[in-house]
């Protein structure tokens, strides 16, 4: 009778949506957010940490900046470090290896902290990376397997987490009440993916073409970014044009 309890516990955690998770949450200030987020999120670790020092590495060079300096350029102040990843120097002596790190500073805008929330409560985050790790496997004799790598990059090109967290929070922007600011600053973000992903779409129907397959749904995922920052782009002018 326990194991059917437990069965039945776990499966309904396993249908919880990530908006069933983050509605509670979704009309707080920044700081109220923050506080939230280590009982609400028992999976993550919240390391709230300064800004790094580009211009010099004093002897007290904090967790964030060993970090940073492994990365590339981040445009925004945050970054998330899915559990189980490998991580560099300091990183390695803390016992945080099972939980989602999510690191931010103290003046990290409430958009972004949603942002990095995000990236592993979105199911599509499990599912890119059961794709990546047949990736990984199938490149280690490329040649062999060139048309499944190609299939294989199709299919997690529309579940692009950096891409899906800012369109899950645009869809849900009633819900979240943002501000003109943190309504600009989602804009920004997701138009910078845009580029990116458009730049990729010609690569990926190179390839599709190459090995016979089927590139429409990722030309149609981009089009519908697209339309959603279209979207936004209007909100925005009409609200400001509302204001006196």
């Amino acid at each position: 009778m326990i194991c059917i309890y437990l069965a039945l516990i776990l499966s309904a955690l396993k249908a919880e949506s990530a908006w069933d998770r983050v509605s509670p949450l979704a009309k707080l200030s920044q700081s109220e957010l923050i506080a939230q987020i280590p009982d609400r999120f028992p999976e993550a670790k919240l390391l709230i940490v300064r800004p790094p020092q580009r211009e010099s590495q004093p002897d007290d060079q904090s967790l964030y900046d060993a970090y940073w300096l492994t990365q590339r350029f981040k445009p925004y102040p945050g970054i998330f470090i899915s559990a189980g990843k490998k991580l560099p120097g300091q990183f390695e002596e803390r016992a945080w290896k099972d939980k989602h790190i999510l690191l931010i500073e103290s003046t990290t805008p409430r958009d972004v902290v949603f942002h990095l929330l995000l990236h592993f409560l979105l199911p599509a985050f499990s599912e890119r990376q059961r794709w990546a790790d047949e990736l990984i496997e199938l490149q280690k004799d490329s040649k062999a397997h060139a048309s499944k790598i190609a299939e294989i990059k199709l299919r997690m090109f529309s579940l692009d987490i950096e891409v899906l967290t800012d369109q899950f929070l645009i869809e849900k922007r009633e819900s979240f009440q943002w501000r003109s600011a943190e309504l600009k600053s989602i804009l920004e973000r997701l138009s910078r993916q845009l580029s990116r992903m458009e730049r990729e779409l010609k690569s990926l129907e190179a390839d599709a073409q190459t090995h016979q397959l089927k590139a429409e749904s990722a030309s149609e995922f981009v089009k519908g970014i697209k339309e959603l920052l279209a979207s936004l782009e209007k909100d925005l002018k009409e609200s400001k044009e509302e204001k006196p």
